[in-house]
């Protein structure tokens, strides 16, 4: 935000790409309003402010199913037939 150009920030030359993108990143943070006395305000995206291991992995791996015989193998695995 204090720099005049995002350009400066970087020592290494950069590929055509990357400079066009660079200019496309630098013209959206521009378009951002920007106040350095606001109190931010951050979240997680399951909601809370504290991180939370669980609440993460549980986030990665919802979109997995357990197989259908999952829970017949678990119980069969807890109550073994005498």
């Amino acid at each position: 935000m204090q720099a005049a150009d995002l350009a400066s920030l970087f020592n290494l030359p950069l590929s055509e790409q990357a400079l066009d993108e660079l200019i496309s990143l630098q013209m959206d943070i521009q378009d951002v309003n920007y106040d350095p006395v606001a109190q931010d305000s951050w979240s997680f995206i399951w909601g809370h402010s504290n991180y939370s291991s669980r609440q993460f992995y549980k986030l990665g791996f919802m979109h997995l199913r357990k197989p259908p015989n999952f829970y017949l193998d678990l119980e069969i695995k807890m109550h073994p037939k005498t």
